[in-house]
C-alpha cells in the first residue's frame, strides 16, 4: 500500500511538469498508442476537460494507476441535462451499475452466504439483493471528485453530456462489500425480531377471552 501511494505521489509531482511524457513512461507502446487515439477522438467529438487539464495526460495517468492495481470505474450521462451536477449524479449511478454488472453478484453473495446458515434459497436471494443495493449505495458515496471529467454542451439546446473516470483502491471496495453484506444481515435480523414481536402481540391478543 505504501509503495503504491509513493508511486502515485511521484507520478503526480512529475505530471505537473509534463503530464503526457510523464505518464507515458513505463507504459507499453500499444497502451500509449491506444490512449493517444482515445484522447484524439474525444477532442474531435467536442469533449472538454476542466481548466488546463490535459485529456491525454489524464488518460495516461489513469492507465498507469490501473496497471499499479487501482480499480477503474467509468460512467457517462449522454441524454442531455440542464445542470452539470445532475449529469454528474447520473455518471456516478451508471458507473456503479456498470461495475456491479461487470463483477457480478457472486462478489456479494459469497460474503452473505459465509455469514448465515439454515436459510432457504429464497431467504438467501433476498439477503443478496439487499446487500447488493447497500453496496451500490455505499460505493456511490465513495465516488468523490472524478480523476477526469469531460463535458460537452449542445450549442442549440444548452443541455449537458458528461463522461467521468474514477479510481478506487481495491481494498476499499472489498471493505464496502463486507459492510454491505453485514448491513443486510443486520437489517434482516432486526426485521425478523420486529415481526416475531408483532406476531407475539397479536397472538396474545387473540388468547384474551
Amino acid at each position: 500500500m505504501k509503495k503504491l501511494f509513493s508511486i502515485i505521489m511521484m507520478l503526480l509531482v512529475m505530471a505537473a511538469v509534463n503530464p503526457v511524457e510523464t505518464f507515458a513512461q513505463g507504459l507499453p507502446k500499444d497502451q500509449v498508442k491506444q490512449v493517444k487515439k482515445q484522447a484524439k477522438d474525444l477532442v474531435k467529438e467536442g469533449w472538454k476537460a476542466q481548466g488546463s487539464t490535459n485529456i491525454e495526460g489524464k488518460l495516461l495517468e489513469i492507465r498507469q494507476r490501473e496497471n499499479a492495481g487501482e480499480i477503474l470505474l467509468t460512467g457517462a450521462a449522454m441524454d442531455g441535462y440542464k445542470k452539470s451536477n445532475t449529469a454528474l449524479s447520473h455518471c456516478k449511478t451508471n458507473a456503479v451499475n456498470e461495475y456491479v454488472q461487470m463483477t457480478g453478484e457472486n462478489s456479494v453473495k459469497g460474503r452473505v452466504t459465509s455469514q448465515v446458515s439454515d436459510l432457504s434459497e429464497e431467504e438467501v436471494d433476498n439477503l443478496v439483493d439487499m446487500a447488493e443495493q447497500n453496496f451500490k449505495k455505499n460505493l456511490n458515496g465513495e465516488l468523490g471528485i472524478p480523476v477526469l471529467k469531460l463535458t460537452k454542451q449542445d450549442p442549440k439546446t444548452g443541455l449537458w453530456a458528461m463522461q467521468c473516470w474514477w479510481l478506487l483502491n481495491e481494498k476499499k471496495i472489498e471493505q464496502i462489500r463486507d459492510q454491505a453484506a453485514k448491513q443486510a444481515i443486520s437489517d434482516a435480523e432486526g426485521a425478523r425480531k420486529v415481526g416475531e414481536s408483532i406476531s407475539g402481540f397479536i397472538n396474545a391478543g387473540t388468547d384474551v377471552k
